[in-house]
This record gives structure tokens, C-alpha cells and sequence, in this order.
């Protein structure tokens, strides 16, 4: 096995992750927690991967610096349960040409185009493998996208789960709140 597994150790993570398996809270409540929390996984997952570009804009007057995110790279969000959209939907203020998509397990046949610059981040509350492995054939191997183009995001997953993609999907990066050990 020979993952990249970033575990978010980040107290304000930690803290939302743990904030949102406790069910006594409101609905409002709980949104904002797994909209935080997904903006906050989601800044972890990407940070690293995004391109940005210095800029330096000289008039007579004056000399302004500003820092764009690269306009030719494009980010996919794929997720299966409509429940959590709340989690990242926030991120598409930020992220240009950013692109959510729901997708089924069962879902015939999944359509992207290859795009070198594109960026695929696939979100789950709990690791669910099957789904994983499905929308990771249907990338890599259907539609050729690259194992450093796709990320996984997940608050929890089972060290089972990591060996079972580890066999497979060797340099795959995946970023978790937590790893339970089953």
C-alpha cells in the first residue's frame, strides 16, 4: 500500500468533525456544522494542488499586487447523497470553474472530459469503498484522468477501506478527520 493519507489534525476540524456525529443538535445547527466543516476539508484538500498566479499591476501612481487562482484549471466535486451538498457548496464562490456532481453507485455510464488541468475531488462523510472503487474506474481507467488528478475527501474512513484502495490505487491521495482502526 502506498498512499498519500493526510489526516486533518486541525483543532477546528477535529472539533466540527466530532460536533457533527452528535445528532441532538438542530437541523440549522448540523447544516452549518457540515458546511463549515466541508469548507474547511475542502480548503485542506486543495491548498497544495491549486495554481495561483502573482500578478503586479503598475500604473503612474501606484503599484498593486494580487493573487489570482489559475482560470484554466477546473474542479470537479463528486459526491452520492444530496444530504451533504451543503458541505462544499459554499467552495464555488471561491474556486473558479468548479463543477458538482451527484452520482449514483448504480449510475450506467459516467460522463467527463479529459481535461489535463482538471481536478477531481471525490467527498464522502464515511468512506464507502465500493462507491470509491466504482467512480475510480470509471476515472482512471474509462476515462484515462490520472491518479494525481483525483483526491479523495472524507471525514471518516477504516484502515480496511485505506488497504483495500492501497491494493489497487497505489499514490492515490486521500484526506480524512479521522481513521478508525477496523
Amino acid at each position: 500500500m502506498k498512499l498519500n493519507i493526510h489526516l486533518l489534525s486541525h483543532p477546528i476540524i477535529q472539533s466540527l468533525s466530532s460536533m457533527t456525529n452528535n445528532s441532538s443538535h438542530s437541523y440549522n445547527i448540523m447544516n452549518q456544522y457540515f458546511k463549515y466543516l466541508g469548507f474547511f476539508i475542502i480548503y485542506e484538500t486543495i491548498r497544495t494542488w491549486a495554481k495561483i498566479h502573482k500578478l503586479t499591476v503598475k500604473t503612474t501612481k501606484e503599484k498593486k499586487d494580487s493573487i489570482i487562482m489559475d482560470p484554466k484549471e477546473s474542479y470537479t466535486i463528486i459526491f452520492n447523497n444530496l444530504n451533504y451538498v451543503n458541505m462544499f457548496q459554499e467552495i464555488q464562490s471561491i474556486l473558479p470553474r468548479l463543477n458538482l456532481k451527484l452520482i449514483e453507485q448504480d449510475a450506467q455510464q459516467l460522463k467527463f472530459s479529459q481535461d489535463t488541468r482538471q481536478k477531481i475531488l471525490i467527498v464522502h462523510y464515511q468512506m464507502d469503498i465500493s462507491y470509491i472503487k466504482y467512480i475510480l474506474n470509471n476515472l482512471h481507467n474509462i476515462h484515462n484522468f490520472k491518479l494525481e488528478q483525483i483526491r479523495i475527501a472524507c471525514v471518516e474512513c477504516q484502515t480496511s477501506q485505506l488497504i483495500q484502495l492501497g491494493e489497487t490505487y497505489s499514490n492515490l491521495t486521500i484526506y480524512t478527520t479521522k481513521i478508525i482502526d477496523k
